[in-house]
């Protein structure tokens, strides 16, 4: 398998520049989206192909919808590794009312990506156990990925009380379900 790096190339050459975006928001939604496909991938991986027993049945059945819960959940973040470098770029063009519209914007966009990482945080701890040990890794990877995504959130929520002087609701709740990542 090659040629993914090219891919990866115009993009990191963006992120080390002295541009604005992408920046972290644009690596929040990046690191969600890795550690999503990673935890499908080892969920997929961990199904029975064709469960002989009530057990192996249950225990795909419990899988499967884990999967599609995750798979409803990842979707939309992939187009905020564009979008926010988008809307930051906005911000820092405009003034008054259209600026407040866009770190609205921003602050949505960001609360949406931290309440994916937290539905997906909830939806593992319920299967992790059911994870095939030789794909295991892949799990815990993924997991430590959307938790990287939603410290970005933190960081970004943060950030934009400081820069712009909103408040956010969600980021008492996401710096908790850190905590509980522990």
């Amino acid at each position: 398998m090659k040629g993914y790096k090219r891919y990866f190339k115009t993009y990191l050459s963006g992120l080390a520049s002295l541009k604005p975006s992408p920046g972290g928001g644009s690596v929040a939604a990046l690191a969600f989206c890795l550690g999503t496909a990673l935890i499908e991938k080892a969920l997929v991986f961990s199904c029975p192909k064709n469960p002989a027993t009530p057990a192996l049945k249950k225990k795909n059945k419990k899988i499967t919808a884990r999967i599609k819960k995750i798979r409803s959940l990842s979707g939309k973040p992939y187009h905020y590794i564009d979008e926010d470098g988008d809307i930051f770029e906005q911000i820092m063009s405009f003034q008054g009312a259209k600026k407040k519209r866009y770190v609205d914007k921003s602050q949505n966009l960001i609360a949406d990506l931290g309440s994916r990482c937290r539905k997906i945080f909830f939806i593992t701890q319920e299967v992790e156990i059911g994870v095939k040990k030789c794909i295991i890794s892949d799990f815990i990877l993924g997991l430590d990925l959307v938790k990287l995504a939603l410290k970005g959130c933190v960081l970004n929520l943060e950030a934009n009380k400081k820069m712009f002087g909103v408040q956010s609701r969600q980021l008492g709740v996401f710096k908790n379900t850190l905590k509980k990542w522990q």
